[in-house]
């Protein structure tokens, strides 16, 4: 359910082309071609905060267009979420820092460990012609549930011990009332000896997803790990495959159940008091609203309870009235030539979506400075088809490849869950591609009255 390949034309005949697979092998394989910024500046400078995909794609346009552009990063490190929340199982470390050192080594400063206030702000601001606020959405959405004063402490000093002996204290009790955010950081950045044996997960997203895969990871063979969703996995916003990995690695799935109370035994999580729902009327977000049905509860054992019921920005050096959009078209807020994207404006969303604002916001910029966003567009030579030659391939059903995964019992580890394709595979896969950018031809398959020709 990748955004690109629920466009496939592929789809009305089998099923969608591995789009992203085929991306991903590439990136691989492909010899890396150098980018030169160009040598002569437009003496025009754009100030950045926040350095994860949305700050740093709006940074690699505009230093390619010519622009003195400076990022600022509250964390330790750039990436933003994908190199401090999005568990490695998932994502390519070595992909990740490729792409940073490939924008710092255009000319784009990073800056890390800014700590952004009002007067910071205004001193970015002074010596900048934009600005782009790209902080993304980094603090975990509080949902109170009674009991939730328990063991509430920081994931990086109460529940991992550094592997290194001249860090913080050893865990006291690696376990508790977990913040799903820090806890996917700690793990990520190296931390270990997480001991939680009975975990629930609470909610249906992909921080959910990601905490409840981790979490199974560290259990180990004789922990479990349980998601409590007070939907059915229909109405998971979470991303289909994500939640099949989920179900394929041994992970619990609760359905029509929502968290009613917090037990604990001497300062430690016991158990969880959930309530059985049915579902109603649709709410706002088009989904069916979830109802309390009376005397319906019952309680799950647990020494681990990783709430992640979504996520907020948090942006204290700009008064909020002041974010909201003068222009809804560009995102520019109530300053002048100051811009909002990402999942600082959206909420929590895709990388894909965060860097698609970054890219749209420095056409805005560059627009602004009388430019235009230019980007090579890659031609390669095809033979020319016939239109009956492309009729004549959409009469094949021709299945697509599975992506190949790391077995089941070896999901142990941080390594990538999925392999990237082989080069048969991926030039197997790729001549399924039925070239609809000459020959689309949809209309006329489809219509049941046979009312168009081609």
């Amino acid at each position: 359910d990748h955004l690109c390949q629920t466009k496939c034309t592929r789809i009305n005949y089998e099923n969608a082309l591995l789009i992203r697979d085929i991306k991903r092998y590439v990136a691989e394989n492909a010899p890396a071609e150098e980018l030169i910024p160009p040598s002569q500046k437009n003496n025009k400078h754009v100030s950045i905060i926040g350095a994860g995909p949305s700050g740093l794609a709006c940074a690699y346009f505009l230093i390619l267009s010519g622009f003195n552009v400076d990022v600022y990063e509250t964390k330790a490190f750039p990436g933003g979420m994908a190199a401090d929340a999005i568990p490695k199982f998932r994502l390519s470390e070595k992909a990740l820092q490729e792409d940073i050192h490939r924008i710092e080594k255009l000319g784009v400063r990073i800056h890390t460990s800014q700590n952004i206030n009002q007067d910071r702000f205004e001193d970015i601001r002074g010596k900048s012609d934009f600005v782009y606020i790209a902080v993304g959405a980094q603090k975990s959405l509080k949902v109170s549930i009674p009991g939730d004063d328990v063991q509430k402490v920081p994931a990086t000093m109460n529940n991992y011990k550094k592997t290194s002996a001249s860090s913080a204290p050893s865990a006291v009790n690696p376990k508790g009332l977990l913040d799903p955010l820090e806890f996917l950081s700690a793990v990520r950045q190296g931390k270990e000896n997480f001991s939680g044996k009975q975990i629930l997960i609470l909610g249906g997203g992909n921080t959910a997803m990601d905490a409840a895969r981790t979490a199974k990871r560290l259990a180990g063979k004789d922990g479990s790990v349980t998601i409590i969703y007070r939907r059915t996995r229909r109405e998971m916003p979470a991303d289909q495959d994500e939640i099949t990995a989920a179900l394929k690695e041994g992970i619990e799935l609760i359905e029509l159940a929502a968290p009613e109370k917090i037990l604990s035994e001497k300062g430690h999580v016991s158990g969880l008091v959930c309530s059985r729902m049915k579902l109603g009327d649709k709410d706002a977000s088009g989904r069916p609203r979830p109802v309390k049905i009376p005397g319906s509860e019952f309680t799950i054992k647990a020494d681990t309870l990783i709430p992640a019921f979504g996520q907020e920005r948090v942006i204290d050096f700009i008064p909020e009235e002041i974010l909201e959009l003068k222009n809804t078209e560009t995102r520019e807020i109530g300053i002048p030539n100051v811009f909002i994207g990402g999942d600082a404006w959206r909420g929590a969303s895709t990388i894909i979506k965060a860097i698609g604002d970054g890219r749209q916001t420095a056409r805005v910029i560059l627009e602004r400075c009388g430019q235009a966003l230019e980007t090579a567009r890659l031609t390669i030579p095809r033979e020319s088809r016939s239109h009956r030659e492309h009729h004549k391939s959409r009469a094949r059903i021709v299945p697509g490849l599975h992506p190949e995964e790391i077995p089941l019992e070896k999901r142990d580890g941080q390594n990538l869950v999925e392999l990237t394709l082989t080069h048969e595979n991926a030039v197997t896969e790729a001549s399924r591609c039925l070239l609809c950018d000459e020959v689309c031809d949809i209309c006329v398959t489809v219509c049941p009255n046979r009312a168009n020709i081609s």
